[in-house]
């Protein structure tokens, strides 16, 4: 069994969606995928994390919120709408709307992924698991044991699940943000957890490139780079876009 998880970029709209299912369906034992929240595209410079960010702030302010709210409702159902989903995600809008004055930051910073993730699991027909049932935390403190039988129960019913990164929950449900970056976090625990065979790590780029593609057109692909060299140039700060699968 393997784990897949997708970066921002790759679930950013109704075509990269399709993309990652044409990459699940292509091994049987891509079993378990975990999603990030709807990131940057061509349409939209601007990630669902940081619309919900500002959206928070802007509660905060006293200032006006709704467009704010109406960008991320609509991205989400364009999303539902260009891949024909029947799914209900209106309902999951309308409770995070109500919850807007009385939320805490983890629980609305968290909805992209959320919602991102709802959709997904109705595209690939995977069980979707929320995090707060699953990745348990005792204040700032990963729960391995609490997770690990949590998780084995739904596993052992539901062998194709869907888990949106990012997040866990405290023992009363109280949703508990990881660092920016979670999702990888998230797939990683989850790979451990289940002791899959393999943790694939995908973002929208194939292979190592020489420069960011966003900035330099034509990036050259790195062919050949042992893990060590990889790893002083993480180290060094150098970025880069990567298709990656770790063991």
């Amino acid at each position: 069994m393997k784990v897949a998880k997708f970066g921002g970029s790759s679930v950013a709209d109704a075509n990269q969606f399709r993309k990652v299912k044409n990459i699940i369906e292509s091994d049987p034992q891509r079993q378990v995928v975990v999603v990030s929240a709807a990131g940057k595209s061509e349409a939209e410079p601007v990630k669902v994390t940081d619309m919900l960010i500002k959206l928070e702030k802007a509660l905060k302010a006293g200032t006006d919120f709704q467009r704010l709210f109406d960008h991320v409702s609509d991205r989400i159902l364009k999303i539902r709408n260009d891949l024909k989903l029947d799914v209900n995600i209106e309902a999951d809008l309308a409770v995070i709307k109500a919850n807007l004055n009385n939320c805490s930051h983890d629980y609305l910073v968290s909805r992209g992924e959320f919602l991102t993730g709802k959709l997904m699991a109705a595209y690939l027909n995977f069980k979707f698991v929320d995090p707060k049932d699953v990745m348990i935390f005792k204040g700032d403190e990963f729960d391995y044991q609490a997770s690990s039988q949590r998780l084995a129960r739904i596993y052992a019913e539901n062998d194709h699940l869907l888990v949106p990164g990012f997040y866990g929950a405290d023992v009363s449900g109280n949703i508990h943000l990881m660092p920016r970056g979670g999702s990888d976090i998230s797939g990683s625990i989850l790979a451990s957890l289940l002791d899959a065979d393999l943790y694939e790590n995908w973002t929208d780029v194939s292979g190592i490139l020489m420069a960011d593609p966003r900035i330099v057109d034509h990036s050259k692909k790195i062919d050949v780079l042992t893990y060590d060299e990889l790893q002083e140039l993480s180290y060094m700060g150098v970025p880069g876009r990567s298709r990656s699968t770790c063991s």
